[in-house]
């Protein structure tokens, strides 16, 4: 990975937090930490802030559509994943981020707070909080000892909740189970 460098990745639509993500960046460059902030992907909140940010060289901008090697390859450069969701159900950007042993910075909403698991592989911060945001990723840029520790905690989660022998697991124990429950039920 580079140093400093941060991804926030995929279809970029308001409820991802594209401006928090902007704003975390900028302020984090005014107190010179040594950061670049990443935007991959396309949609409507790229279009509208991208003008901006294309001469601003905190910011490196991959427009339009990344094929999955060329998406690997940003995970890949990344340091750090941000997802700094307002709202949402899952992210499969948080089980790419896994696969590519980068550790998560994600606002605890929704389903994320299933997936990272604060201080194991990423830290889970409160939704709309530019301050904790930018003091997580600042800590983490500069502690090379807990990025270790939580790239190693998000290898061992693609290896084993994130895998499909895990999830299969997963699915055939739910599917048993309801199948004795209805069974059960049934029998007179």
């Amino acid at each position: 990975p580079i140093a400093g460098r941060v991804l926030l990745f995929g279809r970029m639509e308001a409820y991802k937090g594209v401006e928090l993500f902007v704003e975390t960046v900028r302020r984090l460059r005014v107190q010179n930490v040594q950061v670049k902030g990443v935007l991959a992907g396309d949609g409507p909140e790229l279009a509208r802030l991208g003008p901006e940010l294309r001469d601003d060289v905190g910011f490196e901008i991959q427009s339009g559509y990344l094929t999955p090697g060329q998406a690997r390859q940003e995970f890949q450069k990344a340091a750090i994943i941000v997802v700094p969701y307002r709202d949402a159900t899952q992210s499969g950007v948080i089980s790419a981020a896994f696969a590519n042993d980068r550790p998560v910075v994600a606002t605890a909403v929704g389903g994320l707070v299933d997936s990272v698991a604060n201080l194991r592989n990423g830290y889970l911060v409160a939704p709309e909080s530019i301050d904790e945001l930018e003091s997580t990723i600042a800590k983490l840029i500069s502690n090379q000892t807990q990025w270790q520790k939580l790239s190693e905690g998000a290898h061992n989660s693609a290896q084993a909740d994130f895998s499909w022998p895990f999830i299969c697991k997963q699915l055939l124990d739910f599917y048993i189970k309801s199948i004795k429950a209805t069974a059960q039920h049934d029998s007179p």
